[in-house]
């Protein structure tokens, strides 16, 4: 073999190991590129998982996470609050979080029933979202994958809701089946606005403002949010036509799961005027670096 042919082999024999390092690399981890896994994984490490935990599923701890939520709200936050919805700003932001408390105790409830009966006694009905996206065959073909069978004949929303709740949490060991909340003032924050029919009201609010975590954790290159199942008559759209404008509120937590996964926690929720009544639109995570299904509230 002549020199000339053992350096044509030497240089295939490197191409082959860099070819194969940078596949190592790149690699899908999970159903996910390899690199947004790895960011993922590095942002949750800023977590203060030596703070005690609030179990979602304790009254007293509601009540220490709600003072810390409430500790927060900065005044110019309550300032804009007041300047659109008049006296009573404060108390009625602190009634949002502690809807937002409930509905965490519930929907992260062992019993999805629980979770649906507590949503229809505030006036929400199960429908199947984006019906104008998404008909009848495409929830059916879901939820035959999900429970390994046909899907009933005459699929209705909350049947489906309720098994795929059921799902969602029995998933890879409860890996997203919340169970507490971080008690630590730099694993929350609250922000208030008004939506308008220019936008969702938090358009202008920095991430920098997002605690002393930083916005790479709270949301980072992957993110995931929940299916709204059960919803009111009226929705954000509906009361903007309606009023104008409404009063909105994001709530971040940092939230441990069944399994212990770290997983940055995104509410945003709106007031009823008329009715007095706070509602949950969205539940979204960040840095979720797993392939998962999605829940459903």
């Amino acid at each position: 073999m002549t020199t000339k042919e053992r350096k044509a082999i030497a240089s295939v024999g490197v191409l082959v190991v860099v070819y194969g390092a940078l596949l190592l690399w790149v690699w899908p981890i999970r159903g996910l590129d390899a690199w947004l896994v790895r960011d993922a994984e590095a942002n949750l490490r800023a977590a203060p998982l030596g703070a005690e935990r609030a179990s979602l599923q304790d009254d007293a701890d509601g009540a220490r996470m709600k003072a810390l939520w409430c500790s927060a709200l900065c005044e110019d936050e309550l300032a804009e609050a007041a300047a659109w919805h008049g006296g009573g700003a404060r108390e009625a932001v602190e009634s949002g979080l502690d809807h937002a408390w409930r509905f965490l105790r519930h929907v992260s409830s062992d019993d999805p029933e629980a979770y649906a009966s507590w949503a229809e006694a505030q006036g929400l009905r199960a429908r199947f979202p984006h019906p104008d996206r998404w008909g009848h065959e495409h929830w059916a073909q879901r939820y035959e994958r999900l429970m390994g069978e046909p899907a009933p004949p005459g699929l209705d929303a909350r049947t489906y809701a309720l098994a795929a709740m059921r799902a969602h949490n029995a998933q890879q060991g409860g890996v997203m089946h919340l169970r507490s909340l971080l008690l630590d003032e730099g694993a929350v924050h609250v922000t208030v606005s008004r939506a308008d029919r220019r936008g969702h009201g938090f358009e202008y609010k920095s991430l920098s403002r997002l605690s002393g975590l930083g916005g790479d954790f709270w949301y980072g290159p992957i993110a995931l949010g929940w299916h709204n199942f059960w919803t009111p008559a009226l929705g954000v759209k509906e009361l903007i036509e309606r009023d104008g404008a409404v009063l909105v509120m994001r709530v971040n937590a940092v939230a441990i799961s069944a399994s212990g996964q770290v997983a940055p926690l995104h509410m945003h929720l709106y007031l009823d005027r008329r009715a007095g009544t706070w509602r949950v639109s969205m539940v979204g995570f960040g840095n979720i670096a797993r392939d998962v299904m999605l829940g459903v509230f």
